[in-house]
């Protein structure tokens, strides 16, 4: 009996050594890292929250000074989809967490923002910060609703008198930063979105839609100037 407890307690011992030095580098780390400070406001609950970038500013630069490692994949089970958030010591040991998405709306605009939701709190979960729960909410948002033409919760307080895209594939991209024809199919796509869902355009989509065609017009006006005046310049 006491042969087993001895083996027994050796086996415990030595489960708990393989994690010592990450233990320790996590400890270490925890006494530096504070809150992520909340940097944006949610405008349906019109409350602040920290994002993503808050939450990985709060920790990687911390975590990596103690030879920690952030790594966040995504995966599927027999559960469900989810979100898996590593940390790595140097050592070679570490710890992993899984968080499952949970969206209303199957499209990719849902499933970015529950993307972004998980890993903001797998993250700050791992590092044991706290952050204010407000953008649950943005897994479930239809881009073509005139109830939620909002920017989802993570595209949303940016300070910049550039006109940035607050919504799907080329969020927060200014306008300069997209092809101009991957722009034109963007606003096709929306346009026949909108019409085969029999819904009107408004809000922060049709003001998208706006703001890229006046852009593109202008680009447009502007190439044709250059080519006349490059056509003048060779028959000088």
């Amino acid at each position: 009996m006491e042969v087993m407890q001895l083996t027994a307690h050796m086996r415990n011992q030595k489960e708990k050594d393989k994690m010592k030095l990450i233990t320790d580098a996590l400890l270490n780390a925890q006494k530096h890292i504070k809150n992520a400070p909340k940097d944006a406001k949610n405008p349906h609950f019109r409350n602040d929250y920290a994002t993503l970038e808050s939450v990985i500013d709060a920790v990687k630069d911390c975590a990596n000074a103690f030879g920690i490692v952030i790594v966040q994949g995504n995966g599927a089970d027999e559960f469900g989809q989810y979100v898996n958030t590593t940390v790595i010591h140097t050592s070679g040991e570490l710890i992993t967490s899984k968080v499952y998405l949970l969206l209303d709306k199957q499209n990719m605009q849902g499933l970015g923002s529950a993307i972004t939701y998980a890993r903001r709190y797998g993250l700050a979960a791992m590092f044991c910060i706290t952050q204010a729960d407000d953008d649950g909410n943005a897994a479930s948002v239809n881009v073509h609703s005139p109830k939620n033409m909002q920017p989802s919760q993570d595209e949303v307080g940016i300070p910049s008198t550039v006109y940035r895209v607050p919504f799907g594939k080329f969020v927060k991209k200014s306008l300069d930063e997209i092809d101009i024809t991957e722009m034109k199919n963007y606003i096709d796509y929306l346009e026949t979105k909108a019409n085969k869902d029999g819904k009107k355009i408004q809000g922060v989509v049709a003001e998208f839609i706006d703001k890229a065609s006046s852009h593109i017009a202008a680009l447009e006006n502007q190439q044709g100037q250059e080519s006349q005046d490059w056509e003048a310049f060779k028959n000088k």
